[in-house]
């Protein structure tokens, strides 16, 4: 039987407008819904993402996306990996206008979240296509496999291992940028930040106290507990002050990653004296050729020892005048005395050694004078 000229023409355009027809005996099935609020509710429930495409029933490219695009195999096993929503766009006239639909069709894709993750105008060809549904797909594993982190983030905050749960959250923060994720990962961090800042205050306060066993292990447990957070720096720091390079070598090692990161934070602060001391005590360890590479760059500049040459011959004259203040209480004036000589020569410039100078005069009255010349 022969095909009518209309007929014949009517197939040709449907050939040259869409490609010749699917050569197997069943077209593969997209299970569209038609919906918005039951897709989208059904994708929170799965943690699915959505498949969102708006189109009109006049739309020629709509259908010739339906006829081609669609209808390729590959194209739909990967659209079983989404909740299909299609809409008419003239009954969902407040979506179109709320997502700013130019022209039909438009595909949006987003996650069970409600998260965008591709806004597609226009008609798209089968590997085009492709790519924007695996670079979606490759997205929401990609929050999916945050929101496991986050998880077990809150797991160890729970369970007080803060150190388990610093450097995930930390990478959240870096790699989540824009997202919930985010900022529930910095919302975390600074929970973390806060609980290791009460310790630490704890741990201060037991130093003011002279209580300085109890202190010095309360700051060792800082550093290995909030490992990663500023409290346990500041640990790390106050550590060193009361004497680290006395602590055992195998304790110096495990924390020779966080003694690095300090002497590196020091020197930018430009504490270049502590950054050194830093970087001598880590002479043997895992970090000792990156510590040496730091004071050697520190060395090479001539200006920053000077600053930090001045800066600790001020810090040793206010020891020096708390110690002439602790002579004088006890009525050792000679020694507070020596304590105040002592001062104004190492910071002659000092605002506080000016100050103290009066205070000198009056001791001086108070000693016995020394001869210049020795009697025979």
């Amino acid at each position: 039987m022969s095909v009518s000229p209309p007929r014949a023409f009517a197939l040709f355009v449907l050939v040259v407008a869409f490609g010749p027809p699917p050569t197997s005996a069943a077209d593969p099935k997209i299970d569209w819904r038609t919906d918005y609020y039951t897709a989208r509710k059904e994708s929170q429930e799965t943690g699915l993402p959505i498949l969102v495409q708006i189109g009109s029933e006049d739309c020629f490219y709509c259908k010739k996306m339906e006829a081609t695009t669609l209808k390729d195999r590959g194209v739909a096993a990967m659209i079983g990996n989404f909740i299909p929503l299609k809409l008419d766009g003239a009954k969902e006239a407040n979506l179109v206008q709320k997502l700013n639909v130019q022209l039909y069709p438009t595909t949006v894709l987003a996650g069970a979240d409600g998260t965008i993750h591709a806004f597609v105008q226009g008609y798209v060809e089968v590997d085009a296509f492709k790519d924007q549904l695996k670079r979606t797909t490759d997205l929401v594993a990609a929050d999916v496999k945050a929101g496991r982190e986050l998880a077990e983030a809150a797991t160890a905050i729970k369970a007080g291992e803060y150190g388990r749960a610093v450097p995930i959250l930390q990478r959240l923060a870096m790699v989540a940028r824009g997202k919930p994720t985010e900022t529930k990962a910095k919302a975390m961090l600074a929970d973390v930040e806060k609980a290791g800042g009460e310790r630490l205050r704890k741990a201060v306060a037991a130093l003011d106290a002279a209580d300085r066993e109890p202190a010095i292990k309360q700051l060792d447990e800082i550093t290995r507990v909030f490992a990663g957070t500023e409290p346990a720096k500041l640990a790390e720091a106050r550590l060193v002050a009361l004497g680290v390079d006395r602590l055992d070598r195998v304790a110096l090692a495990l924390r020779a990653t966080a003694l690095l990161t300090a002497a590196r934070d020091l020197a930018k602060a430009g504490a270049h004296a502590e950054a050194l001391h830093l970087a001598e005590l880590l002479d043997g360890t895992a970090e000792a050729k990156a510590a040496a590479a730091l004071a050697a760059d520190i060395k090479a500049d001539p200006h920053k020892l000077a600053a930090s040459a001045r800066r600790a011959n001020e810090s040793a004259a206010e020891l020096q005048l708390a110690l002439a203040d602790s002579f004088a209480a006890k009525g050792q004036a000679d020694e507070a005395a020596k304590c105040l000589e002592l001062a104004a020569q190492l910071a002659p410039n000092s605002a506080k050694v000016k100050k103290a100078e009066g205070r000198l005069t009056k001791l001086r009255g108070a000693v016995p004078a020394i001869p210049a010349v020795l009697m025979k």
